[in-house]
């Protein structure tokens, strides 16, 4: 099909017109910059205080077995925490070297 030297030249304008509308709609003068999320204030709260050994339990196998249950609690809670801050402070430095 052999197009006509008006008809050329409004199919070249019109595909120009369009990309000069939409083209420069993508693009910023401004950078874009995420700050990265903050810990939220449950993950900083220290651990729950471990278990007290009641005036009752006076058995030395009470006070064995209270001090197993608070080594218990007290290593998993420590591991969890430092664990997670682990993490977290290494995807901030990974956030923060890929900017």
């Amino acid at each position: 099909m052999v197009l006509t030297k008006t008809l050329r030249a409004i199919v070249v304008l019109s595909i120009l017109s369009v990309n000069c509308l939409t083209l420069p709609g993508c693009s910023t003068t401004a950078p874009v910059k995420i700050k990265w999320p903050a810990v939220p204030q449950e993950l900083q709260q220290p651990a729950v205080n471990l278990k007290q050994l009641d005036e009752n339990q006076k058995t030395l196998a009470d006070l064995l077995q209270n001090a197993n249950s608070n080594y218990a609690e007290y290593y998993l809670l420590k591991e969890k925490y430092e664990t997670w801050q682990q993490w977290y402070n290494q995807q901030q430095k990974i956030y923060q070297d890929a900017q």
